[in-house]
């Protein structure tokens, strides 16, 4: 059973198949990838699941997948993954329908947007929720009292100290699409 709370707090966002390597040989447990089309996803997957780490997928990145249900049906039933990211409300509730674990992501540039992801995260009921961008304490620990879901932050961070700092505020997790920080010790 996944449990995002137990897992390296670091997690790997590839932008890049030539970095999906890096991240598998990495410290994360957590790899989301941003990047990937129909044809080289379920091997990416495959790849990831033989390394024993967990595989999520930002559906409203991957080429070819429509942000429609059957996209998360494909998903489910032939690529795999733990879980997927969206900022689509409709698809978190069909991924939990699927039993993927459901990554809410919200962009928080203001008063009005945080108002309205936590509006959003209460009615859609996702498992995980992930912001950006991602230096923004106050903001974090704002959001933790408003909502129940583990967070995770990522955007603009690009140091250990931020990190921590970020993670002191309340995320459960980091996400960096920089590969010199997904061996950091956390």
């Amino acid at each position: 059973m996944f449990n995002i709370t137990k897992l390296n707090p670091m997690v790997a966002a590839v932008r890049d198949v030539n970095h999906v390597e890096d991240a598998i040989g990495s410290k994360v447990d957590i790899i989301s990838m941003m990047c990937g089309n129909l044809t080289n996803i379920t091997d990416i997957v495959e790849r990831i699941h033989s390394a024993g780490k967990f595989a999520f997928l930002h559906v409203d990145l991957i080429k070819g997948l429509a942000n429609n249900n059957e996209a998360v049906d494909f998903l489910a039933e032939k690529v795999q993954p733990e879980g997927i990211v969206t900022t689509k409300g409709r698809l978190i509730k069909k991924a939990k329908e699927c039993g993927l674990v459901a990554i809410q992501h919200n962009f928080i540039i203001d008063t009005q947007a945080f108002t309205m992801s936590v509006r959003s995260i209460n009615q859609n009921q996702p498992d995980v929720v992930e912001i950006m961008p991602g230096l923004m304490p106050r903001v974090i620990r704002d959001l933790k009292r408003e909502i129940e879901p583990p967070l995770v932050v990522g955007g603009l961070l690009n140091t250990k100290e931020e990190i921590l700092e970020i993670i002191d505020a309340g995320a459960t997790a980091v996400v960096s699409g920089n590969p010199a920080l997904w061996n950091i010790d956390l």
